[in-house]
């Protein structure tokens, strides 16, 4: 009786290992998709999505991520080349590409067809936003960049929390917080209040509030660059980024800082003294 209860024991022990096997090798991501993008086959995957008959949400994500780098890509092909391989990829692949002209660089991007499947909220759906808006500040315009945003800070941010905080960072300091309407504006203040209080996100101690009256604000760190607009004094703003250099003005030692004007998007430099 004893021999056979453990015999019973170890067959359901068996079946169980067994189970939880051949789970594990059918569930194992070794789709080319997967593998394609693991590798940085950009346009691999691409293709290989729109070719599916019925892709599933991970290869919408995947597909996703990788036209926002080949997107990215494209900056780094020679000018005279460009357009070429736009065309190339856009013939093989039947997307539709832009071209425009920003600050004397021609730059193309692709239409993204798979983003809208991915469910609202979803974590595949913030990944590919956290993508979209990283690589996106080099080449998306605003109003672009201002839609991400929106659908970014409604989103949970912690289980993809470095990946959340760098493309908060990055597209903020492009101005894609611009066309954010009021309710926007204050998900954002809000968001930025939680991190700026995380020693581990970049966002840690970047609340200010501006103390000094009429204060220049400039396009670049230094005087040299252009004045973009004023603060009057007591607004808040959050600081995106800091620059090593120390200098003296006005006999006061100080450096440049990065700030966020959350009233209005707006970006620039101030000098902060010590």
């Amino acid at each position: 009786m004893r021999k056979s209860f453990f015999v019973v024991l170890g067959i359901i022990f068996t079946s169980i290992l067994l189970g939880f096997f051949v789970w594990k090798i059918l569930t194992r991501k070794t789709d080319s998709v997967y593998r394609n993008f693991s590798k940085s086959n950009w346009e691999d995957v691409i293709l290989e999505v729109l070719s599916k008959k019925d892709p599933d949400l991970e290869d919408y994500s995947y597909a996703s991520m990788s036209l926002a780098e080949f997107n990215f890509h494209l900056l780094t092909v020679p000018s005279e080349k460009r357009e070429k391989v736009a065309s190339r990829f856009a013939e093989k692949s039947g997307l539709k590409f832009f071209k425009r002209e920003v600050g004397g660089r021609t730059i193309f991007t692709f239409e993204d067809r798979f983003f809208s499947f991915l469910p609202e909220g979803s974590f595949l759906k913030t990944r590919a936003l956290c993508k979209k808006l990283f690589l996106g500040a080099e080449y998306e315009t605003v109003d672009v960049l201002s839609r991400y945003l929106v659908k970014l800070i409604s989103s949970n941010p912690l289980p993809l929390y470095n990946e959340y905080n760098q493309a908060l960072l990055k597209s903020l300091s492009v101005g894609s917080a611009k066309e954010l309407d009021e309710n926007g504006r204050s998900k954002l203040s809000k968001l930025l209040e939680y991190f700026s209080g995380k020693e581990d996100s970049p966002f840690n101690g970047s609340k200010a509030v501006i103390e000094g009256k009429n204060l220049n604000v400039r396009t670049g760190p230094g005087t040299e660059n252009p004045i973009s607009f004023q603060f009057k004094g007591g607004e808040i703003v959050f600081i995106l980024d800091r620059d090593s250099r120390t200098e003296t003005i006005a006999g006061k030692r100080g450096s440049w800082n990065q700030i966020v004007d959350l009233r209005n998007g707006n970006v620039g430099w101030i000098f902060s003294g010590f």
